[in-house]
């Protein structure tokens, strides 16, 4: 009776589809992790963007102020 109940109250709950990173957010870090390092890899043999990583943050902000 008790267990009927449960499952009529909570059946949308019970019915979600839940994501594996989710359940077990560790096991889906080594793909996550290829993929940042790709990206990194495309950052770094960027041409355009060199000049901009190598001055550093101001030279990309273009210098604000604060007041």
């Amino acid at each position: 009776m008790l267990h009927e109940d449960m499952c009529e109250r909570y059946k949308d709950i019970l019915s979600m589809m839940i994501p594996d990173w989710v359940l077990d957010p560790f096991t889906s870090l080594a793909s996550d992790l290829v993929t940042y390092q790709e990206e990194l890899i495309e950052m770094q043999a960027n041409e355009e963007l060199n000049p901009k990583i190598k001055g550093g943050y101001t030279s990309s902000a273009g210098n604000p102020t604060r007041s």
